[in-house]
């Protein structure tokens, strides 16, 4: 279980379920690990809904580092779908996966990843402008 930290109705924080742990300010709410969530989703009649995703900037994100991928891939709810894909990929994918440093938007391994996933070409570019500016 995981729990949502919530404040003026928009998703702060997500941390491992507490019982015991009921922060002042903020509306906590308990979903089960499988659920998607991500920081900045709104929380609207008791319901959780992923953020609009903001148009694609003027300027398209070619790369970004492994680090800042993966950070996006947690925050948009994705990252756990992606490590299952790599654990079932070839060893070409898995290499990759673990070893490459700076990612490219339009690097073969991250198109069929974003095919696998069922994820659009405009989603691909969310998540790297998303990527770009975190760390």
């Amino acid at each position: 279980m995981k729990d949502v930290f919530i404040e003026n109705g928009v998703v702060t924080n997500i941390t491992v379920h507490r019982p015991d742990f009921t922060p002042p300010d903020y509306e906590v709410v308990t979903v089960d690990d499988a659920s998607p969530i991500g920081i900045g989703w709104d929380y609207v009649g008791g319901g959780l809904f992923s953020a609009p995703v903001q148009e694609t900037p003027t300027a398209q994100v070619e790369s970004v580092t492994d680090l800042q991928l993966r950070l996006a891939l947690a925050q948009m709810g994705l990252l756990d779908a992606v490590e299952a894909y790599v654990a079932a990929a070839s060893v070409e994918v898995k290499i990759w996966w673990e070893r490459a440093t700076n990612i490219e938007r339009h690097n073969a391994m991250v198109i069929g990843a974003l095919a696998a996933l069922n994820k659009t070409s405009g989603e691909g570019d969310a998540l790297f402008a998303l990527a770009k500016i975190l760390a």
